[in-house]
């Protein structure tokens, strides 16, 4: 509880011997921000394609994969026709009918991975990337997925929800054509290649990818690449999920006290009915501070007030809840 206090303001000469006191005037307008410091950024290591006709099709490792990297693989075929997946990669998603067959797989890169995977499948046009990240969590690598199938010259990879700061986004852009797509400007390019088997170009089919650095955790926005082509086409879209998105703190600002003869202010956190800390924040003019000993996910309340050595203001309270990093 606060105790309010009194200082001598000054003194007058009258026969009352009376005196002129000043309040003791709380600080206002506390705001509260909670965030995540950056971790170390997903990184991107490289990526190697393979494109034609088969009935199977071998891939490279990306150079420089190491263990514990993620290895995604793009697979693009003309028709809808069963996989024969080599051991260790698991299903991500793949797209909806209609449209081209447009699957993406995740793997965990071990100790020994081999130089190539080999994969079978019916006869078919194929074109296929694979790429690998860096400091990706390796238990749960992707945060959130999406995608749609659909027909003309706008590919669109749907919007969807990441639950962490510090993402990569993944848009995978798959088409029945062979003449190339033009992806959004707030993407980098990664890779583009198709089977270029001859014939018309709806006969073949174009895979896309494209990488994009997403800070907030929330809503994405679509990933739109427009192709010359209107064709039947499939756009996708995952969230890598960082190992690690940081350090969760909480910043704070507020007005000062307008009582000029206060030392400085007193910031407190609590959780629930407990006072974990107590700031001490001087000269009187300072109006910020920063706690980084929170915890991902609680909520807690910070009281403020001014000081005067033993005296204090009444104290002004916020609650703010701690992303989870």
């Amino acid at each position: 509880v606060g105790i309010s206090s009194a200082v001598l303001a000054s003194t007058t000469a009258n026969s009352g011997n009376q005196f002129a006191a000043a309040p003791f005037s709380p600080p206002s307008n506390l705001q509260l921000s909670a965030s995540c410091s950056a971790g170390t950024p997903i990184g991107f290591r490289g990526v190697t394609t393979t494109s034609g006709q088969g009935s199977s099709f071998t891939i490279n490792k990306p150079a420089g994969t190491a263990a514990g990297d993620t290895m995604l693989i793009h697979i693009v075929l003309r028709d809808d026709y069963t996989l024969t997946v080599p051991t260790g990669w698991i299903l991500v998603r793949r797209s909806p009918s209609p449209g081209p067959y447009s699957a993406i797989y995740r793997k965990t890169a071990g100790a020994s991975e081999p130089a190539s995977y080999t994969w079978s499948v019916q006869n078919t046009r194929f074109a296929v990337a694979m790429g690998t990240w860096t400091n990706v969590d390796t238990t749960n690598p992707i945060n959130a997925q999406g995608g749609q199938s659909g027909f003309g010259s706008s590919i669109v990879a749907p919007s969807i929800t990441t639950t962490v700061p510090n993402t990569v986004l993944v848009a995978f852009w798959s088409i029945r054509d062979n003449t190339g797509v033009t992806i959004p400007g707030s993407m980098t390019l990664r890779w583009s290649d198709n089977s270029q088997q001859g014939g018309q170009p709806k006969s073949n089919v174009q895979g896309t990818g494209a990488t994009e650095a997403f800070a907030p955790s929330g809503a994405t926005g679509s990933r739109t690449a427009v192709s010359s082509a209107s064709e039947d086409n499939v756009g996708q879209l995952i969230a890598l999920k960082p190992a690690s998105s940081g350090t969760p703190s909480v910043s704070a600002t507020w007005t000062a006290t307008p009582s000029t003869f206060a030392t400085g202010h007193k910031l407190q956190r609590w959780l629930g009915a407990v006072q974990q800390t107590e700031q001490t924040i001087t000269p009187r003019t300072t109006t910020t501070a920063t706690d980084s000993t929170v915890t991902s996910g609680q909520t807690y309340t910070y009281r403020l007030f001014a000081y005067f050595n033993t005296w204090t203001s009444t104290q002004i309270s916020n609650t703010v809840t701690v992303p989870s990093c």
